[in-house]
């Protein structure tokens, strides 16, 4: 694990404050997408539920706080993520919804926010997690679903996947804004060190994809 994960820039805040911040951001845009008509509503295929079931509970009911909260929990310690990661995932889940109109609805958020926490492991960790590591908390998937799904979520992003420290704060700072006790989410402005790892973490890792892109294209 890199030594800015020992150092973190959040500098290791209440990890049970950041994913309730994180869910109260979900349940909000969640409860926007259901007061729009229903003909606004977009749900792609490979994001929705009723299509790719994550699991047997009700997919067309709002989520509570709670449910949403307890899956962020089970992807979290279950994979081993660090706090960052769930400012990054927020950050690609609006750069998602901005670029395709997406909703994020009770049969899309699951897979949604599952794909963006992946993506965020794997941009800022060293080691970064593995899709059987998925597999094993969420037994209903199969690997050709995860590596469908991991690839249109990039293709959607249109692979754009570095984050500058200035939109990193920016997500930061809506997530401090939803803690109901500000004393156990303090902000601490990014380090220049740390806004040149993650500036340099996310663009090397956009640049691999697009090498990839390429190498595929050629290849076909």
């Amino acid at each position: 694990m890199n030594s800015l994960h020992v150092s973190s820039v959040l500098h290791s805040p209440d990890v049970v404050e950041i994913i309730n911040c994180f869910a109260r951001a979900l349940h909000g845009n969640i409860e926007n997408s259901l007061a729009l008509p229903p003909e606004d509503l977009k749900l792609l295929e490979i994001y929705n539920e009723m299509m790719h079931p994550m699991n047997d509970g009700p997919r067309r009911k709002m989520p509570s706080q709670e449910v949403i909260v307890d899956f962020i929990t089970r992807i979290y310690f279950g994979i081993a993520l660090a706090p960052e990661n769930c400012v990054m995932a927020l950050a690609y889940i609006e750069r998602l919804v901005s670029l395709t109109n997406v909703s994020l609805h009770p049969v899309t958020w699951r897979r949604i926010t599952l794909s963006a926490l992946m993506l965020a492991s794997k941009v800022w960790e060293d080691l970064a997690v593995h899709n059987k590591d998925i597999l094993r908390v969420f037994p209903r998937f199969s690997m050709r679903d995860m590596l469908e799904l991991e690839r249109t979520f990039l293709t959607d992003l249109q692979f754009t996947v570095t984050l500058r420290a200035s939109i990193y704060a920016k997500y930061y700072f809506e997530l401090r804004t939803l803690s109901q006790n500000e004393s156990t989410f303090p902000f601490q402005p990014l380090t220049n060190e740390g806004a040149a790892f993650l500036e340099a973490r996310s663009r090397g890792a956009e640049r691999k994809l697009a090498d990839a892109k390429k190498e595929r294209r050629t290849k076909s």
